[in-house]
């Protein structure tokens, strides 16, 4: 369960940023997570309730947003697949693509971004 120690990084870079900047609470902390990263919002979610009990972040929203995920082949085409979907099961559908337009086989331009976007706080 992976989902323990990306909701560890999570609150541990928004209470650094939040120490910095002096905040009294963490409102809202917006994560952007990959595709590839395979992991559930709802467990990170619940681990970072538990993690954030007693913090300035306890009563703080998690707003998590998935990227999709580009792939391309040599031929110059590229495509962008999972953009409005929140399951994570899209790695095995590139797994078994080929590229529409010469066949060959298509790579993957991203996917493993994990970073906190944006945090808001109350000073």
């Amino acid at each position: 369960m992976h989902e323990y120690s990306l909701a560890k990084g999570i609150f541990d870079g928004a209470i650094s940023s939040a120490n910095t900047h002096n905040a009294k609470k963490i409102n809202c902390v917006k994560i952007k997570i990959g595709k590839l990263m395979h992991a559930n919002a709802d467990q990170i979610e619940f681990c970072f309730k538990i993690i954030s009990e007693n913090s300035i972040a306890s009563d703080a929203l998690l707003d998590i947003e998935y990227l999709p995920l580009n792939v391309f082949c040599e031929c110059g085409f590229c495509e962008e697949l999972g953009k409005d979907k929140r399951e994570n099961n899209i790695f095995f559908d590139v797994l078994n693509r080929k590229c529409p337009l010469c066949e060959g086989d298509l790579k993957m331009k991203n996917g493993k971004e994990f970073y906190i976007d944006s945090i808001d706080i109350e000073r």
